[in-house]
């Protein structure tokens, strides 16, 4: 029989030098704790803030979480918390934001795309507006000088909005200016009462709705589609919502692509590296915050309540990936959602498999990446503040870019990029795992992105 030995230490020896050991450095573990530093996000304007969405939970549950590379210490993480605020774009002010909470919608008629950014938001509202135009038996191509932003404009950009007709006769009749002052409340404000929303006027959008009882012609009435980076609590209540998720990674790198080609830091862009970005992406200091905030508030909400614009049939979950694997099987997908007016209670519409075929065989070939990006100047938001490459006259990046699946994984196996992918394997999805648990988000959901 073979033994092996070892000498031991002092410490397990003497039980009172293990008790002397501790009290010495305790210390500095709380100081090391006690003195974290907030991450430095001085490449980006201070954006304003909307109101956070407050989660409902029983318990109070506090996981600790090990360290992620040597960028923070231990801490500890509730994971009960309310959702941080999240920021918004300087094109967004927060009388806007009450607005688009504000607003009348019908089901059967308006519609919005939403999503984290950069998750196939142009895409989708691409498909979604040619499909409305088929639907509507539009029997003849969109205009020639038609653009994306005529048909589903962004939501929450200010220039959209404008003072209701009230307000304006008033100002006509000298009046002067509507006393707003109990909306004068500071960015980041929570628990606003949606009593005191703002009731502003959308500007109209352009996608007629054929009147089929009436010999087909043009009504007076016109079917809405907005796309939107908001949270569900930040819109109108019974919205119908289409709402994409893309794999985190993949987002951050087109996001940077999107913002570093902003013309200045004041107007929302971005002028740092691809590292510092996906660290301030991670941090959630970027606009819209943390991706993995932005899924529990959809998907958690979603779960909570049968669906995140107050019925099931008012809700459609698509994955940026699945739309790549097989476009026409999700194009069909939303053409039966489209289809639904949304006030059949349980009762979803029936529709022939061969009229949402007809539909899907018209719409698909102007939605592939190839025909996008040779009509790239119908997609390109006409708000943004592009830079401008003064031989050509037009942006130095396109904005159809590559519309692929794994530029984040390739940016993660880069050897500068390894303490990333140690973070959020070993950190940051462990926590929203957690939170996206307590939330009831989809396990599927959980297993698929985290």
């Amino acid at each position: 029989m073979h033994l092996t030995s070892r000498r031991l230490s002092l410490s397990e020896r003497n039980p009172f030098m293990r008790l002397i050991l501790l009290v010495l450095v305790l210390p500095k573990v709380i100081e090391s704790i006690s003195d974290r530093r907030a991450p430095d996000s001085s490449s980006i304007v201070s954006p304003s803030v909307t109101s956070e969405i407050p989660i409902d939970r029983a318990e109070k549950h506090v996981t600790m979480t090990p360290p992620h590379s040597a960028l923070d210490p231990l801490h500890l993480v509730n994971i009960n918390d309310p959702l941080p605020k999240m920021p918004v774009l300087p094109i967004t002010s927060d009388r806007t934001v009450r607005a688009c909470r504000a607003l009348k919608v019908s089901p059967s008629r308006d519609v919005f795309v939403c999503s984290y950014p950069k998750s196939g938001t142009t895409w989708t509202q691409n498909i979604v507006v040619r499909l409305l135009w088929e639907i509507s038996k539009n029997n003849r191509p969109l205009p020639e000088d038609w653009h994306l932003s005529y048909s589903a404009p962004f939501y929450e950009v200010d220039d959209y909005w404008r003072p209701t007709t009230r307000e304006r006769q008033q100002q006509q009749e000298g009046a002067g200016d509507i006393d707003i002052s109990k909306n004068n409340y500071e960015a980041g404000d929570s628990n606003i009462d949606p009593d005191d929303d703002e009731i502003m006027e959308r500007t109209p959008v352009r996608t007629p709705i054929q009147n089929h009882d009436d010999g087909g012609r043009e009504t007076k009435e016109e079917y809405r589609v907005f796309n939107t980076h908001l949270r569900p609590n930040q819109l109108p209540p019974n919205a119908k919502c289409v709402y994409l998720v893309r794999d985190p990674f993949d987002v951050m790198v087109s996001f940077y692509h999107h913002l570093s080609n902003y013309n200045s830091v004041e107007d929302g862009g971005y002028d740092g590296t691809l590292q510092e970005f996906c660290e301030e992406f991670m941090n959630g200091t970027i606009y819209y915050g943390k991706w993995q905030d932005h899924i529990e508030a959809w998907l958690g909400q979603q779960a909570a309540n049968s669906s995140s614009s107050g019925g099931k049939n008012n809700f459609l979950l698509l994955h940026y990936e699945d739309m790549k694997n097989n476009l026409e099987k999700e194009t069909k997908r939303l053409a039966k959602f489209l289809l639904d007016d949304g006030d059949n209670g349980d009762d979803a519409v029936a529709v022939e498999d061969r009229y949402l075929d007809e539909l899907v065989s018209r719409v698909v070939p102007h939605c592939t990446f190839v025909a996008m990006k040779q009509e790239v100047h119908r997609y390109t938001p006409l708000r943004a503040p592009w830079k401008i490459n003064p031989k050509t006259g037009k942006p130095y990046n396109e904005f159809v870019r590559k519309g692929s699946v794994g530029d984040g994984n390739e940016f993660l196996q880069r050897d500068a990029s390894s303490k990333f992918k140690d973070r959020w394997v070993n950190h940051d999805a462990v926590i929203a795992r957690a939170r996206w648990n307590k939330a009831k988000v989809d396990a599927a959901i959980i297993n698929r992105y985290l």
